[in-house]
């Protein structure tokens, strides 16, 4: 690993612990635990989805998010349904209750200097869109390092754009391309969690 890495890997870290106080924080506030915080989040973006795969988009096994899921469900704010193609498979999904805990944190996290997708905006006052360009490059950076752990099997499941069949890397100068939508897109266009992802071969 070359010295640019360690320093890479430092800042994401500490981008990391900022985040994880701010989720804390906000789960001290809700009476909801950080990892039903988390559900909340992916349920709000991804209805419908299996015990199995909120486990893999977490990265913790299944008894664990069964515990979260429960005390959810305890609070009103998630349902369980059952496939319409098989009764054996089991939806989840957020109540209204649910939502509103998912759109409140999202407001929170915000004004607290992070968000519910995992990032982390700058000082008070700045205005986020000034620089979109250099916005684009450390977006772009941070995801292509998540592919690479993905490849290493550190990470199981990655919905952004470099890792989707859809997706053509741009040359050196030129812009990406999304070939789903048929749209070119530059680099702070990124999706990190797309709803309409093809997982490619890696």
């Amino acid at each position: 690993m070359s010295d640019v890495d360690t320093r890479l890997l430092m800042a994401v870290e500490r981008l990391g612990r900022a985040l994880r106080s701010a989720q804390q924080s906000l789960a001290t506030e809700t009476g909801v635990s950080v990892l039903g915080l988390q559900i909340a989040g992916i349920l709000d973006s991804h209805p419908g989805c299996r015990v199995g795969e909120l486990a893999a988009a977490l990265g913790v096994r299944q008894p664990t998010v069964s515990d979260a899921l429960n005390a959810l469900e305890s609070k009103g704010m998630l349902q369980r349904e059952p496939s319409a193609h098989d009764a054996r498979v089991v939806r989840l999904r957020l109540t209204g209750r649910g939502e509103d805990l998912a759109h409140r944190c999202e407001r929170i996290m915000q004004r607290r200097g992070g968000s519910a997708d995992g990032s982390v905006v700058g000082a008070p006052g700045e205005d986020r869109n000034r620089h979109p360009t250099r916005q684009g490059i450390a977006l772009e950076v941070l995801l292509e390092e998540i592919l690479r752990l993905q490849q290493a099997g550190l990470i199981e499941v990655n919905r952004s754009c470099p890792s989707c069949s859809h997706f053509e890397h741009g040359s050196s100068g030129s812009n990406h391309r999304c070939e789903l939508l048929g749209v070119e897109l530059r680099a702070y266009e990124l999706q990190v969690d797309c709803p309409d992802h093809d997982p490619a071969s890696i």
